[in-house]
This record gives structure tokens, sequence and C-alpha cells, in this order.
């Protein structure tokens, strides 16, 4: 199987108009491809679950960090268990990446049980008297995908580091 062919690009502008694209490692161009042990471009060092894609980052920039100032979130697919989930890469400059693996999973829940993909991540904040306050810690807001009506949702999770995420359940339902 050799999946949906979605890959991770960079790309830079100084005006937010117009965009040139930053080529990366792999042959295609991509900063960020499915992980397979057959890929020369893979590091052999790594046990990771292979990948069918990698679609749909989003970066964390933590800038109390001096190593790996930057997190990628993407969903992806897992080959072995053709189970959607999120996965993630790091960087100390946001053109190299590393996969490290995954970072969530679906739950056998009534909101994810058939896989979750598509997240947005952000240091943690609390809104008072009229500021945002920076907190220890990031929020995640993902879509999870229902096994009982095939319906997705958007759900919410925390983590201190961001890489182990607690989950707090569904904040927009459908309907």
């Amino acid at each position: 199987c050799i999946g949906m062919q979605m890959k991770i690009g960079v790309a830079v502008s100084q005006d937010g108009i117009t965009w040139g694209r930053v080529e990366g490692d792999d042959p295609s161009g991509a900063v960020v491809v499915p992980y397979r042990k057959d890929n020369p471009n893979t590091d052999p060092s790594l046990e990771l679950p292979e990948e069918l894609y990698c679609a749909w980052p989003e970066v964390v920039v933590d800038t109390t960090k001096s190593d790996d100032a930057f997190t990628m979130y993407y969903s992806t697919m897992l080959k072995e268990c053709n189970t959607k989930c999120l996965g993630y890469a790091t960087s100390s400059d946001g053109f190299r990446w590393t996969q490290q693996g995954v970072c969530l999973m679906p739950d056998n829940n009534v909101w994810e049980g058939d896989g979750m993909a598509r997240c947005h991540v952000q240091r943690a904040a609390v809104y008072q008297d009229g500021e945002w306050i920076s907190q220890d810690g990031y929020e995640m807001y993902y879509e999870g995908i229902s096994p009982n009506d095939k319906k997705h949702r958007i759900l919410y999770a925390t983590s201190k580091d961001g890489i182990e995420w607690e989950r707090h359940g569904v904040v927009w339902n459908v309907g």
C-alpha cells in the first residue's frame, strides 16, 4: 500500500503575499514525508510505525527551549492498523525535521474511535482582566471521527510537554 502521497513542504514569505518554496531533503522537495522503513531518506535508527501519508501540519514554536524549539503536529495514517492519528516532528530551525512518532492515537470511544485528524496546537493561556496570560503547557483542538455515526467533532486535549496528551472530550458537537 503506497498511501495517498501527501507530504509536507515549507514556503516562506516576507510580505504574506509572495511565497517561495524551501526545498527539503526528500527528492520531492518535501520536508516531512510518510515514515517508511524502505525509504532511503529515513533514519534507520528510528523505530517508528510506518505511515501512509503526512498532511495538515501545525507548527508550534517554544522559545523557552534551547534545542528543537519547533514542534510540528500533523495528520497521518498508520499502515499496520489503518488508523488515522496525529504524529509529530521536531526541528531546531523550522526547515529540517525529525519525525518522532505518534503523539495521539484514537481511543475506542464514541467520539474518536474511527480516528482523528487536523489539529490546532497552541501554548496554554488564560484570559484574565482583558488580556491573555501565558501558562505552562499546551492545548490541542483536534478532529475526532465517531464510529457510531461517522461524523467529525472537535475535541480538546491538554499536555504539559506537548508529547503526552490528556483528553477532555468534545468541545464542538454536530448539530
